[in-house]
């Protein structure tokens, strides 16, 4: 089984199901916060991936339609306004980083100041003001789960990683940086296999939009191991077997591929595009399912 958003047509049932309009038993769902729309409450149509981003694409293809979903407008301005700037700015950056010119170079190296950007570890380059733009990546994670699952992405909880075209740090953590870096590399190598390994066997939960230039694919899994990791990392264990978090039985491995991310991880000294994991108590009805194998 697998669930799909892949047409025009899609969209438009999941925004009228979200909505909440003449449904006595369901009164709507914002995905940035995952509250109900209430009678008076003004709300927005809201892009999930901005459309400055296709700007950066090459090519949409044939009838290109947007994500749109239904938002609270304070939700709006609070979430997801700034960080869309920011990153619209970001990856334009992308475009003008060879010449050093333009507006958007300009704003950028006042905000994320990616010309101080400085080796953390051999191969690894971290870039400073990191925090927003994975903000705005979770956000567009958001509506994607939501658009499929119907369903409040709760990624305060532990059980949630983001990763993306661009190393980040956590000065929080008691974990050196060259730990967390690398880490992060880990992750990524084991979702590219793991999601090659579905490819071959099975089908993944899928969103297309904008002419497939935004492509997100998910698949859930449990554990066949007794092994646990904390934070629900899915990685390879000293033995070869995957292991996955104890407080969440099922775990959803995802992908976003977004106009601009393949070009932002050459500048990084990356390969890759925004992934990351969510876990949660229950498997959503319908979804894509994987058993890990032990080895």
């Amino acid at each position: 089984m697998s669930k799909s958003v892949i047409s025009q047509k899609d969209v438009r049932s999941v925004f009228k199901k979200l909505e909440g309009v003449r449904n006595a038993s369901f009164s709507g769902m914002c995905y940035l916060c995952g509250r109900s729309f209430h009678k008076g409450e003004n709300r927005k149509t809201e892009h999930v991936i901005p459309r400055s981003l296709l700007r950066l694409a090459s090519d949409v293809g044939r009838s290109p339609y947007p994500l749109v979903l239904p938002v609270h407008s304070k939700c709006d301005e609070k979430h997801k306004s700034q960080s869309d700037e920011l990153i619209k700015s970001f990856h334009q950056l992308v475009i003008d980083s060879e010449s050093g010119s333009g507006d958007s170079y300009k704003r950028l190296v006042k905000t994320v100041k990616l010309d101080e950007a400085k080796q953390v570890d051999r191969d690894h380059h971290l870039v400073p003001g990191a925090g927003p733009i994975l903000a705005a990546a979770e956000n567009w994670f958001k509506g994607c789960y939501t658009a499929l699952y119907e369903k409040y992405a709760i990624t305060e909880r532990v059980g949630y990683k983001i990763f993306g075209p661009i190393h980040w740090v956590d000065d929080r953590s008691s974990t050196k940086i060259s730990d967390q870096l690398l880490n992060q590399d880990r992750v990524e190598s084991t979702a590219k296999e793991l999601f090659a390994k579905v490819e071959q066997q099975g089908s993944c939960d899928v969103v297309r939009a904008w002419g497939d230039t935004v492509h997100f694919r998910s698949f859930w899994t449990g554990s066949n191991t007794k092994t646990q990791l904390e934070s629900g990392r899915i990685i390879r264990s000293s033995r070869g077997a995957y292991v996955r978090a104890r407080r969440f039985p099922w775990i959803m491995l995802w992908e976003l591929h977004v106009p601009g991310a393949n070009k932002l991880a050459e500048l990084s000294g990356r390969d890759s595009v925004w992934h990351g994991f969510y876990s949660d108590s229950e498997l959503p009805e319908g979804a894509s399912f994987f058993e890990l194998p032990e080895k």
